[in-house]
């Protein structure tokens, strides 16, 4: 019988390490496609925002295009008055402000403004550098120019040219929110807080893991960095790699709970096991002694008390009985205790080299003496192998035994020696009582014995023997019966 093994801890834990080496794994391959797919889905929406960021821009350039367009149609009585519709103003939420300024040599006059930008009616827009280049380069192309106003990083200063015959006779100007421009494009994901986007200056540098977009439009650069949001993994990355990791871990702790578990309870399966195995041991051992010794006991309060009286054969009988018997709880007894030490692996085959025929003719020999010569042996066998003589010597002495026991007197038994391969077949036929089909799956099992053998005596030991010195030698032993016509066991065994 195997037994579990006797530390379940150590088990569940050599399970664990084993578990947790695919979970380790998978861990490392999904991280490394959740970064991947993290990083095309950044890629992805950075760029559907940039792009978005840079038609707001556009749209609020036209716009000036537009307000310039008014202005020219207008008469310079009316040009300094003019206002947009209030509904008009709505439609371009990132202006700060609109207006007009004169041109007066080389200054910009603001007459009018619409909106907070900051700047007052008769400010010269053209005493900063930056607003006076830009001035001068709207003057040479039909469409507006902007520039980061130097006053404020936070505004896009735009310019658009005014003229009457080819004079310039003023400027559409307007202030646009850069961080507004940023943040409400129409774009869900910057307002969710997917992305933030924040402007550059011209020598800034966008922060750690942030895309760097840059958006031109005419000789105005305008560059963003856009980065991952607050909610980005939320709403894009999906089951987490730590989850998988913890789920991963939870599942191979759970296992080698369950491997713990499991090794205990074949512990005790097995203590319980061998526990009937001794009780059966010990019920088999009492009621197989009790007929011998009951026998001996008889026979000897029989001569004690009538010895004088009794008859010298009656006498001569007693004694053989007690012989008998004796011999017969010894020979349980040596049973009992090479079947123990062969459950315990205390028997270390001794393998050596041996003619066959020589060593089951000598057992056939044994077995006809304790026979008295009642039953016909055939002997086949021929070769010489190597193994253990007294182990093999036990197995036929067994199988010869069973079949003389269970055949009528005079009935023919035979052994065949038969070289298979690298091994031998040791066949054992006789035309005995056979055993029924339903103890055939028990054969093998101490104190066993078939429903059919009778008042014939035996200890049901022989054939556990013989299975257990099989296994031991290497072997393997199989048996055929049909009930009321007889038995064949086959013992195989390796040649070396």
């Amino acid at each position: 019988m195997k037994y579990p093994p006797s530390r379940p801890w150590l088990l569940a834990a050599l399970t664990l390490g084993l578990a947790l080496v695919p979970v380790w794994l998978g861990w490392l391959r999904f991280r490394d496609e959740a970064r991947r797919k993290d990083a095309q889905l950044f890629e992805a929406t950075s760029g559907l925002a940039g792009e978005r960021i840079q038609l707001a821009l556009v749209r609020h350039l036209n716009f000036f295009n537009i307000l310039r367009n008014q202005l020219r149609m207008q008469p310079s009585s009316v040009r300094d008055s003019l206002r947009m519709p209030p509904n008009f103003r709505q439609s371009f939420p990132h202006l700060l402000g609109f207006g007009y300024a004169a041109a007066d040599g080389n200054r910009a006059i603001l007459q009018w403004t619409d909106g907070s930008a900051g700047e007052r009616v008769g400010d010269d827009l053209a005493s900063d550098s930056r607003r006076a280049t830009l001035l001068a380069r709207t003057a040479l192309g039909p469409t507006p120019s902007a520039v980061t106003d130097a006053a404020d990083g936070g505004r896009i200063f735009v310019a658009s040219t005014i003229a009457d015959s080819g004079a310039v006779r003023g400027y559409a100007v307007g202030w646009l929110d850069i961080n507004s421009l940023c943040r409400n494009s129409g774009v869900p994901l910057l307002k969710d807080g997917v992305l933030t986007v924040a402007p550059l200056g011209e020598n800034g540098q966008p922060p750690d893991a942030a895309r760097f977009f840059e958006i031109r439009e005419g000789e105005f650069t305008l560059r963003l960095a856009i980065a991952r949001g607050p909610a980005f993994g939320d709403t894009y990355r999906g089951v987490s790699p730590t989850l998988v990791l913890g789920a991963g871990g939870a599942c191979a702790l759970l296992l080698a709970f369950l491997v713990f578990q499991g090794a205990r309870t074949l512990g005790l399966r097995a203590a319980l096991e061998a526990e009937r195995v001794r009780a059966r041991l010990v019920q088999g051992f009492s009621h197989e002694f009790r007929t011998p010794l009951s026998v001996i006991l008889s026979s000897a309060d029989l001569l004690s008390a009538y010895f004088d009286k009794i008859e010298p054969a009656r006498r001569d009988e007693a004694l053989a009985q007690i012989h008998d018997s004796a011999g017969r709880m010894s020979a349980m007894v040596d049973e009992i205790l090479l079947l123990s030490r062969l459950e315990s692996g205390r028997v270390a085959p001794q393998p050596a080299e041996h003619d066959l025929d020589a060593l089951c003719h000598a057992v056939a020999r044994e077995v006809a003496a304790a026979t008295r010569d009642r039953y016909p042996l055939s002997i086949e066998a021929a070769g010489t192998a190597r193994c253990d003589a007294t182990l093999l010597r036990g197995i036929l002495a067994n199988l010869l035994g069973n079949a003389v026991k269970y055949s009528p007197a005079g009935s023919a038994v035979r052994l065949a020696v038969e070289p298979r391969g690298s091994a031998f077949d040791f066949t054992v036929s006789d035309h005995g009582i056979g055993i029924p089909s339903a103890d055939l799956p028990r054969i093998g099992e101490a104190f066993h014995r078939a429903a059919n053998v009778g008042d014939t005596p035996g200890t049901g030991f022989g054939l556990a023997i013989v299975r257990r010195s099989a296994a031991l030698l290497g072997g393997t032993f199989t048996i055929t019966s049909v009930e009321g016509r007889g038995t064949t066991a086959t013992l195989t065994l390796p040649a070396a």
